[in-house]
């Protein structure tokens, strides 16, 4: 019976002791910007850019916290990004829960910064800001822009050979992050 109890209090102190290091490590950073404004944005790429894929993403917020899915799910001056690739409606209604798909990519770690792959073409890309529980903040917390994604180049005929293959291998990975 003493033994039972001495396992209930080592489980909660342990509880206790992970609870109030997640509050200390787990805590959102808050964007810059104007705090009576809430809005998102992309930091880059920007709106007409014409790149390669991958493309990195960086995304932005004014006027809320960014923290983590689930972390505080009442918390309606907090959320993470979304990223809604080529959506037809431009935006998750207010409320709605922001589908999770190829094309409608969650952060719910929080990240801020991500690399995507895309073919070849235009496409529109749209930051949507939710809450910890998924629940889109509606139009007025997404922001739209348009890219145009282009093939690598092709090496000139007598390029460096070592230069070609290392232009292969990074076509062949899909996921090349140069920083």
């Amino acid at each position: 019976m003493k033994l039972r109890n001495i396992g209930y209090l080592v489980l909660s102190v342990a509880v206790l002791t992970v609870s109030s290091a997640c509050t200390k490590s787990c805590k959102g950073t808050q964007q810059e910007g104007n705090q009576e404004t809430a809005s998102v944005f992309f930091k880059s790429p920007k709106d007409g850019d014409v790149l390669t894929s991958p493309v990195t993403i960086e995304f932005g917020v004014n006027g809320m916290t960014v923290r983590p899915a689930l972390e505080d799910v009442n918390d309606k001056k907090s959320g993470h990004h979304h990223l809604l690739i080529d959506s037809p409606t431009g935006f998750v209604e207010a409320g709605q829960a922001v589908p999770a798909d190829e094309r409608n990519v969650h952060y719910g770690l929080g990240e801020t910064t991500a690399t995507v792959v895309l073919t070849p073409g235009v496409h529109t890309l749209t930051a949507q800001f939710a809450d910890g529980a998924h629940l889109s903040y509606g139009k007025e917390m997404a922001n739209t822009i348009s890219i145009t994604v282009v093939e690598k180049e092709v090496p000139a005929e007598g390029a460096d050979a070592q230069d070609a293959g290392a232009d292969a291998g990074a076509e062949e990975d899909g996921a090349v992050n140069v920083e």
